[in-house]
């Protein structure tokens, strides 16, 4: 028979576990709750923390017409002996993968995880929903506008390094070899756009610190257990924002992408897309130039 816990007993033991990582058996002892019941109700209240939040807190650092950095992040675990090599990662530990988007206030406001570690960002991002929407012109980006003091109307884009595609939305860096000064700027500048995902994570990570070791749970109950910590991290985030410092030279913050799709124009060529890093390259290299930049080249 399944042992009777209150609500808020519930909570207090899944929040102890999210923000510790104790064991199921620690747990037990420390609050004098089954074993088996334990390892029921915990991911029955992550999935519940994850559905009563995601709505408002899952839904522009110095570089214009940026709505957020893209990412992905291994969760270590102890795959199950059945699975083989199936979550075998190239850092050669098993994981699943979690893909997000952050925005300047390092929140998560799109999140995919559970795709097995032996998959690359980029398989991880061609097969998630954020790539079809992107593909398909289906979210709300706002409407094209020109850059700063420039005259060629540019897409909203997300920042992305080199393992993802370059796209009409997607603004990634140059290839490394044989790069001009301009290439090196603008790589340079798209690189401080996308250190708020690495900064998200961080915080993430020192905030729950089970992150940085192997979780001894199934890998579903591993992906639940990591989106009842992202969306607590974005509650923690929205009511702490002042103990975070913010790069937010020249933000636009009228600009959010949020939740919704609405229905633009057609896909764009690769040749639109290697125009738009130029046209981002010359701004950056011009009027849109910061005083830094070339002096840590």
């Amino acid at each position: 028979m399944r042992e009777c816990i209150s609500a808020r007993d519930r909570l207090t033991v899944t929040l102890r576990f999210l923000a510790t990582g104790e064991s199921y058996k620690s747990l037990m002892f420390s609050f004098r709750i089954g074993h088996s019941t334990i390892s029921q109700f915990v991911p029955e209240v992550c999935t519940a923390i994850y559905n009563s939040l995601k709505a408002e807190n899952l839904k522009k650092w110095n570089l214009p017409n940026v709505l957020g950095a893209i990412d992905g992040k291994h969760i270590m675990l102890q795959a199950p002996r059945s699975e083989g090599s199936t979550y075998f990662n190239y850092k050669g530990t098993h994981s699943i993968v979690l893909l997000v988007l952050v925005d300047a206030k390092y929140k998560f406001t799109y999140i995919d995880v559970g795709c097995n570690g032996r998959v690359s960002d980029r398989g991880v991002f061609a097969s998630s929903t954020l790539s079809h929407s992107t593909k398909t012109n289906k979210l709300n980006f706002p409407a094209e506008q020109p850059l700063p003091r420039r005259t060629k109307p540019l897409p909203f884009v997300i920042v992305a390094d080199a393992a993802f595609p370059l796209s009409y939305n997607i603004l990634k860096l140059f290839p490394f070899r044989n790069m001009s000064e301009h290439q090196r700027i603008s790589n340079y500048r798209l690189s401080r756009a996308r250190r708020v995902v690495e900064n998200a994570f961080g915080i993430l990570v020192n905030r729950f610190r089970i992150l940085l070791n192997t979780i001894n749970l199934k890998p579903d109950k591993v992906e639940t257990i990591t989106s009842a910590w992202l969306a607590l991290h974005n509650l923690l985030i929205t009511k702490n924002i002042s103990n975070y410092r913010i790069y937010n030279d020249d933000i636009d913050r009228r600009y959010i992408l949020r939740y919704g799709l609405s229905q633009q124009v057609g896909n764009r060529s690769t040749k639109d897309s290697l125009n738009n890093r130029l046209e981002f390259m010359e701004y950056v290299n011009g009027v849109g130039a910061v005083a830094s930049q070339n002096s840590l080249l």
